[in-house]
């Protein structure tokens, strides 16, 4: 079977000692203890990491993303996102590791009755895809947690024993990794990654349209249907509730993807009167090739219960971003099926 890439892996080792996690698609792995618990659902790597004190855990999320902006405008975009989430931005701060920064923000909140504390972290490396991590834990666990995690920081590595350097967004775009010629005893293979070869899963339509000035084409699967919309499209297929809304962008006169989700999501937030859950997708390859990343939210609107969706995909200079909704979660989970294909499949490219 041949791999694509940018098909994420993670080693796990079996001695009695710690343990290791190796991520080749940003090039660095690190040690950690037996008593953690690794799980991959999704795409996401998350660790259960018990506290010695208490019967209560943290959980560390592990996720390899693209970004390429300044430090300073990652930490705005978690004090805005958090703040429209209603959660309280304790601290945002700076550490080295490997020489490099590593971008932090420290969040309180409550879950259920029980106070939370979660910290994010980028570490701001010259890397096609960065370690973003989120360590989640109960208020009075968390310092306990995040001593361990720090603990397995120490043993941060790259796979190719060079000092990594720090981002510098004027510069040349680095590439990913080449695919890595070792062959793990143990391979955990996570979703991360495109289809071996993801353009037999495009559909044939292709819908003229134009981003940064230049001619480029929507793909959009078989079976779905597009309307011109304002400056974008309407997407519509049998048995879907709602139609989806597209607009074609470039990164040549236009906000970068992450950033342009990120606007689009705070715009709808207005719309809720209550936020009852939000989740935030991993930056994952879709079978049509594309990077892909998406939030949802549900919670009641003024007429009653809402589900937006908003996502993106992007290749080289170009990126669809989409937005859905649905009056009611029933309505939203006989659509999902659909709506998820059409992300896993939409794609955007340069016309020749």
């Amino acid at each position: 079977m041949v791999l694509c890439s940018l098909i994420l892996s993670a080693l796990i080792s079996i001695q009695d000692g710690p343990k290791s996690y190796a991520n080749p698609l940003i090039g660095l792995s690190f040690q950690y203890p037996q008593t953690w618990q690794m799980s991959i659902k999704k795409g996401v790597t998350s660790f259960k990491i018990p506290s010695e004190a208490t019967s209560k855990y943290g959980v560390l999320e592990i996720y390899a993303i693209p970004y390429r902006l300044k430090a300073d405008d990652w930490q705005a975009m978690q004090l805005s996102v958090n703040k429209n989430l209603k959660r309280t931005v304790e601290r945002q701060w700076q550490e080295e590791i490997l020489s490099v920064p590593m971008l932090l923000t420290r969040i309180s909140y409550v879950v259920g009755a029980e106070p939370t504390v979660t910290t994010i972290g980028l570490l701001y490396s010259a890397n096609a895809r960065k370690m973003n991590f989120r360590l989640t834990a109960p208020a009075d666990t968390f310092d306990a947690v995040d001593t361990q995690w720090h603990e397995a920081l120490q043993t941060l590595r790259t796979s190719t024993g060079q000092i990594p350097q720090a981002e510098d967004p004027n510069s040349k775009p680095p590439v990913d990794p080449p695919k890595t010629t070792t062959k793990p005893t143990k391979p955990v293979v996570l979703a991360h990654g495109a289809h071996p070869n993801s353009k037999q899963y495009r559909g044939k339509t292709a819908v003229g349209a134009k981003a940064g000035g230049r001619p480029v084409n929507l793909i959009i699967p078989d079976g779905w249907r597009s309307s011109v919309k304002g400056d974008g499209f309407t997407l519509t297929t049998d048995k879907l509730s709602n139609a989806v809304s597209v607009e074609i962008s470039s990164v040549l006169d236009s906000p970068p993807p992450l950033q342009a989700l990120q606007s689009a999501a705070g715009k709808t937030l207005v719309d809720f009167v209550k936020v009852v859950r939000r989740d935030d997708s991993p930056i994952i390859k879709t079978s049509a090739g594309m990077d892909t990343g998406w939030v949802r939210r549900e919670g009641q609107g003024a007429s009653g219960e809402i589900v937006v969706v908003h996502a993106f995909g992007a290749l080289n200079d170009y990126y669809w971003t989409l937005s859905y909704r649905a009056n009611s979660k029933a309505v939203y989970l006989q659509d999902k099926r659909l709506l998820d294909e059409l992300i896993d499949r939409l794609a955007v490219e340069a016309t020749k």
